[in-house]
Parts: C-alpha cells; structure tokens; sequence
C-alpha cells in the first residue's frame, strides 16, 4: 500500500535538509523540486499558492503530481504554501502523513533578510 509523506512548512524555514534526507530512503519517491515548481503545475499555482481564496485545481494537481513519483511505498512532496491546505491534501492522499516544521521567528527574518536584501521589518511582514 502506497502511504503520502507531505513536508509542510513556511517558505525559508530550513526545510531542505529535512526533505533531501527522506529521499535519501529508497522506500521514499520525491519529486525533483517543489510541489508547485513541477512543470504541469507551475502556471496554475504560481502567484495564487498562498491565497486561500484561490479555488485550488484539485482535479489537475494531483493527477500531475502522481504522475511524477515513482513506485514506491511512501510518496513525499515538499509544498510550503500547501500548509494552508493540509485538510484538503489528507482527503486526496489516503493515507496520508505530514512533518510540519517552524524556524525561530528571529533566525527566519535575519536569514531571509541576507537572502531577499530586505530590511528586517520587511522580513517580520513576509
């Protein structure tokens, strides 16, 4: 039986390690890059994944998204703004687990701060 590992996050949170280390498993297929980066995707989700107004494409994502994991036991997809849709993704993906992760609230905004050259303000609104 297939079980879907979702790793779900805000954006900048030092999630990659986590992510690279569960598909280093090879009970674990990942996709190549981010969930809503996938080329099949990429035009519907870009600019509206984190608004949670946006009738999201249920019927197309997830067909894509199958489509890019390989036969494995556990399927894992790494999608920072789909933290505002977890409900939805557990009602598609049966069964499906999530790892949830937060940073520091003061190390997020000083390292996106260095990453975007923003001020700290600006990092605290983002």
């Amino acid at each position: 039986m297939t079980s879907y590992i979702f790793v779900l996050y805000p954006p900048f949170s030092g999630s990659t390690v986590l992510w690279k280390r569960l598909a280093s498993s090879n009970n674990v297929s990942s996709w190549p890059m981010e969930g809503q980066f996938l080329p099949e995707v990429a035009p519907l989700l870009q600019g509206n994944s984190w608004n949670e107004d946006f009738d999201f494409p249920w019927l197309t994502v997830p067909e894509a998204w199958e489509n890019r994991w390989e036969d494995e036991p556990f399927k894992k997809g790494k999608i920072p703004p789909h933290l505002i849709r977890a409900l939805e993704i557990e009602n598609l993906f049966v069964p499906s687990y999530f790892v949830a992760m937060i940073r520091d609230p003061y190390a997020f905004c000083e390292g996106y701060s260095c990453r975007a050259s923003t001020s700290m303000e600006q990092s605290a609104l983002f």
